[in-house]
């Protein structure tokens, strides 16, 4: 029968520790095997290292020591074992104890005038509470197996990860505060078992929330890859990327009518005009300076005639087979570039909404909202880079000249002539005729 005593509750980690390794020597001391269980890898190897500092022998079990994870938990049920493990490591394998066990610790107890009741079976010391109670019970649980005694109890303090923010209504049990053997105060009792069960549940639940919430949001993600996906085959397979590119030219052009010219007035015209004209001649190499004063109306598909009158001319240097391999190649490319952005602004606009005050549903639907914009803006910003990409692309590098063959010096020339293998094969024929 397994005997599950009350969670100790510590003012500090030191205190804690200090308890920990305290009720390991005491359980060494009458030889009943002790398991550790820690949270993470650090917290095992810190344990381990107080252990060493006290000369304690003890195997250590985690992530790191994973090769070893059978031989350890084969000793780990040995007379006087101590084992330190994380809570995850070596689950699913019982822990046997040494045929004998409790005989021989009962001997030791008797010996050393200590009570039997708690140092029956193998001792399940948990060193800190995770926020899933199931964890905790799994650890506790590797004791007691197969209807062997044991003995189980975890130590806490204010400064673990999950007790931090209850420290105030712990401390305000005056009733459950205790001193134990080296003088250290801790806190005990069904009212202490009661609040911690109660900030693991409250625990679970934000857990439980999270997780559906990131549900969703990975399904938006999952969304945008297959659009992303979608586009990118389209503009693989298509048979017609002269006409894509004219619409996207257009698309293109209409933008910037919009960025540069919101809203004009007769006074800030001309100055919004060339800055726009600028910027044009800049990224695209298109001069529209003689559309100044051109219907506002009109002023988008003029642009965007100009935007494809440069793919025209950019087909007809390269040939029709050149140009779409070219263009196909640069959108991929420019798609590929942007969409790393893309992920990295999706990712920053989760981390924001996790730190929202919203609800579940109110969160996802600021997010839906947002993400689906930066999905616009995401092929706006491809359509303006790929456009100036193509119209700015180096042509003259394309079409360099074949190099000139390599001319031979009339030395060398009469120099391989001496060599009978550099003759040419009649002169070789006619020579073995004489010589037959």
């Amino acid at each position: 029968m397994r005997v599950d005593l009350p969670d100790r509750v510590y003012l500090n980690n030191n205190d804690k520790t200090g308890a920990i390794v305290d009720q390991v020597i005491a359980c060494r001391r009458v030889g009943q095997p002790v398991l550790v269980g820690t949270v993470t890898v650090e917290d095992s190897q810190d344990l381990s290292r107080l252990l060493r500092e006290h000369d304690i022998p003890h195997n250590l079990l985690n992530a790191v020591t994973s090769d070893a994870e059978a031989q350890i938990i084969r000793d780990a049920g040995a007379f006087g074992a101590v084992t330190v493990a994380t809570n995850m490591a070596g689950r699913g394998t019982d822990i046997l104890l040494e045929p004998g066990l409790n005989d021989r610790v009962a001997r030791q107890c008797a010996q050393a005038g200590e009570t039997i009741e708690h140092f029956m079976g193998l001792r399940v010391i948990g060193s800190e509470v995770n926020r899933a109670a199931r964890i905790d019970l799994q650890l506790n649980g590797r004791s007691g197996r197969q209807g062997e005694s044991g003995v189980t109890q975890t130590f806490l303090s204010f400064e673990d990860r999950l007790l931090g923010f209850y420290a105030e209504a712990i401390l305000k049990m005056h009733k459950h505060r205790k001193v134990d053997e080296a003088g250290m105060a801790f806190f005990e009792g069904k009212a202490v078992d009661d609040l911690i069960g109660s900030v693991q549940k409250t625990a679970e639940h934000e857990a439980e929330a999270q997780r559906g919430l990131m549900q969703d949001y990975a399904a938006v993600l999952d969304r945008h890859t297959d659009l992303f996906y979608q586009h990118r085959r389209q503009v693989m397979e298509s048979n017609a990327l002269p006409q894509v590119w004219a619409r996207l030219a257009h698309d293109v052009a209409a933008r910037a009518a919009v960025d540069y010219l919101p809203e004009v007035t007769l006074e800030s015209y001309p100055f919004q005009f060339d800055q726009m004209a600028d910027e044009v001649l800049l990224d695209y190499r298109i001069d529209c300076s003689f559309l100044k004063g051109c219907d506002l109306t009109e002023l988008p598909g003029e642009l965007g005639e100009l935007f494809v009158s440069g793919l025209d001319e950019l087909e007809a240097r390269l040939g029709t087979s050149e140009f779409a391999s070219l263009s196909r190649l640069l959108y991929l490319n420019t798609c590929d570039e942007l969409w790393k952005t893309h992920l990295t602004e999706l990712q920053e606009s989760v981390s924001n909404q996790m730190l929202s005050t919203h609800s579940h549903k109110s969160a996802v639907a600021r997010y839906v909202n947002r993400s689906f914009m930066a999905w616009d803006e995401f092929l706006e910003r491809v359509k303006r880079e790929f456009l100036s990409r193509l119209l700015t692309f180096p042509i003259d590098r394309m079409n360099r000249q074949p190099p000139q063959p390599v001319r031979v010096h009339e030395d060398v020339h009469a120099l391989i002539a001496q060599f009978p293998m550099a003759r040419h094969p009649k002169e070789g024929a006619s020579h073995g005729e004489r010589r037959d």
